[in-house]
């Protein structure tokens, strides 16, 4: 079993489209996001800005059976997480995405969004409170 570990972490991480734009280098399609490496965190109830007409809201966890990491178990387990978007100042458009199963991210207007991180990864003795999930997102500008 262990063997298939490296190809089958080789063969999940080919199957995820990147777009990531590059740190500090020039780069007609950014439209105006962070460069890489600028990931927007934020927690539940916060709103932010990516640039100046992306702005999305962290709205809750509905769902986290994360295999809690002092335990060993079978599959890694999910969590989803509730989100909007708005371009401008234009309607809040809910979607989730999640942090093991389709999908990690989504095509908002000229933009993706990726989920990259949940924390705190959960505990088998203490579930995770509502304040102290933290959601680290990164966007990407599609390409013309």
């Amino acid at each position: 079993m262990r063997r298939w570990l490296p190809i089958l972490a080789v063969a999940l991480l080919g199957c995820h489209e990147h777009r990531f734009l590059g740190p500090n280098a020039p780069n007609p399609n950014t439209g105006g996001l962070p460069p890489q490496g600028t990931d927007l965190r934020l927690v539940i109830g916060q709103r932010v800005m990516a640039n100046e007409i992306l702005s999305v809201t962290f709205h809750d966890v509905p769902e986290d059976s994360r295999c809690p990491t002092d335990v060993v178990c079978v599959w890694a387990g999910n969590a989803a997480v509730r989100l909007s978007a708005a371009l401008g100042r234009g309607p809040d458009i809910p979607f989730t995405l999640n942090t093991m199963f389709a999908p990690r991210d989504t095509v908002f207007g000229p933009y993706r969004i990726f989920l990259l991180a949940l924390e705190p990864e959960p505990l088998s003795y203490r579930p995770v409170g509502r304040d102290e999930y933290l959601l680290t997102l990164r966007f990407a500008a599609l390409p013309d």
